[in-house]
């Protein structure tokens, strides 16, 4: 079709102009098949956009910032999110972070499931056509979801297998992304199923990172599979971190799972080796339990914090020597002296 004859322009901006008010009707209609037409309508090609654009003018209207994305949001029902904001998520790979949760959670919306991939690459396009990128989200973003999602998790009834199915949609997403952007979010459960922020927390210079708690993985006894290492402790060794040293230290909680079954070894799951591998929890290490007391000591005043660290630093001190060297001359133990009293 020549668009240059005046009469084939004038049925085109027609064509536009019925789509527009076509839309605005199955939006108020309870048709079953409303979001698939509403998509349909919209998505011209980019070439002919700007006659969509202007159609949406003529209504009194602009397609930027109209409501005509069939969207999941607080809402229990579908309803309709503006280009801007509408946000595509694939949960093919995710058993906890899917999209009614996370439209729930989060309060972003998310483009309708269901809509057929044609349909959603076709949305794509024209968000890209109308701001120069798509409606897929970026690594912060879906950090920012992740955390919301965390929080729902805590604040239900400790559920281990929702918690590690969690943290293996983490290890799914993240597996080409940028994992920076998860660190110091609170994601953890720990031990005690309070929620701590990940790690890193070996930033001396951040007086933040000092006085987050530090996550570490649980320790397994040595009657369990697995090497004779740091990681590993004594049946009637006592793991328990003291209650005033809990500010510094504590550990992931125990059962989430972060082993699988190999032959008739157990080994290391896509749960702990992405949680290691991205520095969000900290591997078993005595030497570190201790160096992370010693940070907790460096702004605690009170002496029975000093006495408890003192006594369960020793103990640690004892089980590391197997493993590494090390010293706790430098780590700012502190011993009180009572002066004798002579008779």
């Amino acid at each position: 079709m020549d668009e240059d004859v005046p009469l084939n322009s004038f049925f085109l901006d027609r064509g536009a102009d019925l789509c527009v008010a076509a839309i605005s009707g199955l939006k108020q209609s309870s048709r079953s098949d409303r979001f698939a037409a509403v998509c349909d309508l919209l998505t011209w090609d980019r070439a002919q956009l700007q006659r969509l654009k202007d159609a949406f003018t003529r209504a009194a209207s602009e397609l930027e910032g109209a409501l005509v994305v069939p969207a999941l949001q607080r809402s229990p029902h579908a309803t309709w999110a503006t280009l801007a904001d509408a946000y595509l998520w694939d949960e093919t790979e995710t058993e906890v972070m899917d999209a009614r949760t996370i439209a729930c959670q989060a309060d972003d919306p998310i483009v309708l499931p269901g809509l057929g991939s044609e349909r959603t690459a076709r949305l794509e396009e024209l968000r890209k056509a109308c701001f120069g990128h798509g409606m897929c989200p970026s690594d912060e973003t879906i950090a920012s979801w992740a955390e919301s999602v965390a929080k729902l998790l805590h604040h239900n009834p400790f559920d281990p297998e929702r918690w590690t199915a969690f943290y293996r949609d983490l290890s799914r997403l993240y597996r080409n992304r940028d994992t920076l952007v998860l660190q110091g979010r609170r994601l953890l459960i720990d031990s005690r199923q309070h929620l701590l922020p990940a790690g890193p927390w070996d930033q001396d210079e951040e007086s933040k990172a000092q006085s987050r708690t530090a996550v570490f993985f649980a320790p397994r006894r040595r009657t369990e599979q697995g090497p004779a290492d740091e990681e590993a402790v004594e049946d009637e060794e006592n793991i328990e971190v003291p209650k005033r040293l809990r500010r510094a230290i504590t550990y992931l909680h125990g059962d989430i799972s972060l082993t699988k079954q190999e032959g008739p070894r157990r080994t290391r799951n896509a749960v702990r080796d992405f949680l290691e591998r991205s520095r969000l929890v900290l591997p078993y290490r005595r030497s570190a339990l201790v160096a992370h007391v010693a940070q907790l000591l460096a702004r605690a005043q009170d002496a029975p914090t000093h006495r408890d660290a003192l006594f369960w630093a020793l103990q640690q001190f004892e089980a590391t020597k197997r493993y590494v060297s090390t010293s706790l001359r430098h780590l700012g133990f502190e011993i009180s002296v009572v002066p004798p009293v002579w008779g």
